[in-house]
């Protein structure tokens, strides 16, 4: 169950933050940029929710991880730049 978590994070810090940030500009270098920031805010906001917001479950830290990426990508599809391909 270990591995199979490790490998669900790894997949969502790899793809998601890269497409939230592709869904804002075509610069190269500021999707670098902003795929480490929101990669960095949906570690933050996952380990957030797993440990301190939601106590009474038990949860993972790796899947509310890939959960907020999740949750952060579909925010993002709402504020999409429509002239990005």
């Amino acid at each position: 169950s270990f591995s199979s978590v490790g490998s669900i994070i790894v997949i969502a810090l790899t793809i998601i933050p890269a497409n939230i940030a592709k869904s804002f500009t075509n610069n190269f270098r500021y999707i670098l940029i902003l795929s480490a920031f929101f990669a960095t805010i949906s570690v933050l906001l996952g380990y957030y929710l797993a440990l301190y917001l939601i106590q009474d479950i038990a949860l993972s830290i790796g899947g509310m991880i890939a959960f907020s990426s999740f949750i952060l990508l579909l925010i993002s599809l709402l504020f999409k730049n429509k002239n990005v391909s």
